[in-house]
């Protein structure tokens, strides 16, 4: 049975966990929220400190293939040991959205 692994957070580590206790096939990993902000553009344009919505919203997700059935343990152990790469994707694509209009 494939299951998803979501960090909440990073600080602290914050994971929601699948119910089975032995993923198989494949296992997605998904990043926290990033923050978007959307701006309404019918006044002709993006206004400095005009009013905008903001939301959190789950944009990264990494699919990992599993060659054989890993234990729940062994993926946590799995997801703890890539926490650099993906707090560094995560931070990356939190920057790059940062204050970025979503037309």
């Amino acid at each position: 049975m494939s299951g998803t692994v979501s960090i909440l957070k990073f600080d602290p580590l914050t994971l929601e966990l699948p119910a089975a206790t032995v993923i198989d096939g494949e296992l997605t990993i998904v990043l926290p929220p990033v923050h978007l902000v959307v701006y309404d553009l019918s006044m002709g344009g993006i206004i400095p400190g005009a009013p905008h919505v903001g939301a959190d919203y789950p944009l990264a997700r990494l699919t990992v293939p599993l060659d054989q059935p890993m234990g729940l343990g062994a993926v946590v152990d799995m997801v703890v040991g890539c926490l650099p790469l993906a707090r560094a994707a995560w931070s990356s694509i939190q920057d790059k959205m940062k204050g970025k209009p979503i037309l």
